[in-house]
């Protein structure tokens, strides 16, 4: 409490028992108003309005202190050049509102202009010179938030001692209003943000295909889980025409939204450039001439894809920078599809195509980063050679089981920890009683 014989704090005028009982009267009203809202901008307003009327001070100011705390806002102001006061950013510890809050102790002074610790930003902004002065500040949980400061009392004298513990009574209930309005508003932006990601999974799961296409000779399945509501995993089949079939696995760098846009994208040109490539080469370049124009600088794809006819034995694929997939032969023997590039959207390259036989009951497994990188919690990765050996443990079970298997697999691993990546694998399987029409290039 700031002594009174100090010259520059106005001397104390004592009210009445009446004039006490009054203020005591509308102060019970005041916090009625201000917890009648949870909305941030009504309790401020009911909060400047009431302590300006308790007080008999002709403005009032109200600041928070930023995420960072690093400096205050002024957010509330009954000043007509509020909006411009708003645009104001006062450091921690400057001014006498940077001090309170600094300190979290009162400050009440006679002519705040002459005072050193006065921000002289104010009286600039509004062209008008500050007087008395009362600034508390506004506490929760032994943490000052902001603070709350009256300028100019009405009646030409200064704050009194007794203005001060009213206002140190009421910024405490404000203070919690104003908290308790903040995290109302933080919750509903939560669950604003909650409720289009909802609608972003729904909208990328519909650019998944409903079902696999029925190509002689080949069974196909394919299963994506993103590690949260949406993700930067991807998996497409174009029908081309004349039973070829473009399979497309993809991974686009990073995680949540950002990925999941870019996946939009990449399904758009996948579609429309797939059904005019004549070679997996030259779809995959123009892919890249795309992905180059669109992608932010710290973003890229990494991509499988393999063209299948059907009845015939033989796939022509590309791997541009992807993990390489698997083949399992009949008798259970595992080897690993060539590469064939770099990764796309990044700089320009040039990709090789191959060509794989798929004997009958032979399969192939592509599958991201999100199963090779599962990890124990001691940071153990399982590695992309036992995902093969996995998959190849399971090669006589049926392709759903597989995946099932697999996703059980890498959840033991993690101890039960949620996944860090999307989980999405592709599984093609040339059926064993099918007779095997073409031939080679």
């Amino acid at each position: 409490m700031p002594d009174p014989s100090d010259p520059g704090i106005s001397a104390d005028l004592p009210l009445t028992e009446a004039e006490e009982l009054v203020r005591l009267r509308e102060l019970v009203a005041c916090f009625y108003q201000l917890n009648r809202s949870l909305d941030l901008r009504t309790v401020l307003h009911r909060t400047l309005t009431a302590a300006t009327g308790l007080t008999h001070a002709a403005a009032g100011s109200i600041a928070l202190i930023s995420e960072d705390r690093t400096h205050l806002a002024l957010v509330e102001s009954t000043d007509d050049d509020a909006d411009s006061l708003k645009r104001l950013r006062i450091p921690l510890g400057q001014g006498i509102l940077g001090h309170v809050a600094a300190t979290g102790g009162s400050v009440r002074v006679e002519d705040a202009a002459s005072d050193p610790r006065f921000y002289a930003g104010i009286d600039d902004e509004t062209g008008r010179r500050t007087g008395s002065y009362l600034c508390v500040p506004l506490v929760v949980d032994d943490t000052v938030i902001g603070t709350a400061q009256l300028m100019n009392w009405a009646g030409g004298r200064g704050f009194t001692a007794s203005d001060e513990a009213l206002m140190e009574g009421f910024a405490r209930q404000a203070a919690l209003a104003i908290h308790n309005a903040r995290m109302v508003e933080v919750m509903i932006e939560q669950q604003a943000i909650r409720s289009e990601l909802e609608v972003c999974a729904t909208i990328q799961r519909r650019l998944f295909p409903a079902s696999a296409p029925p190509i002689p000779g080949f069974r196909i399945h394919a299963a994506s889980v993103p590690c949260r509501e949406v993700g930067g995993d991807y998996y497409t089949f174009v029908d081309r025409g004349g039973g070829s079939f473009d399979l497309v696995l993809a991974d686009v760098s990073g995680k949540g939204l950002p990925a999941a846009m870019i996946v939009s994208d990449l399904h758009a040109a996948i579609h429309l450039l797939s059904p005019l490539s004549r070679s997996l080469e030259t779809l995959i370049g123009s892919l890249d001439e795309h992905l180059r124009s669109s992608l932010p600088g710290n973003k890229f794809v990494t991509l499988f894809a393999a063209r299948v006819a059907a009845d015939s034995p033989w796939i022509d694929y590309v791997v541009a920078g992807h993990p390489a997939p698997f083949l399992v032969a009949p008798d259970g023997r595992l080897s690993r599809l060539e590469p064939g590039g770099p990764v796309l959207g990044v700089i320009p390259g040039w990709w090789t195509g191959h060509r794989v036989e798929m004997t009958p009951g032979s399969l192939l497994v592509a599958f991201t980063d999100g199963y090779s990188e599962a990890a124990s919690p001691a940071g153990d990765e399982l590695g992309e050679a036992a995902v093969g050996e996995l998959v190849a443990g399971l090669a006589a079970c049926a392709l759903d089981e597989i995946v099932r298997r697999l996703a059980a697999a890498t959840d033991a691993l993690r101890g039960g920890a949620p996944a860090q990546d999307d989980d999405t694998l592709l599984l093609l399987r040339r059926t064993p009683d099918e007779r095997t029409r073409g031939s080679a290039r």
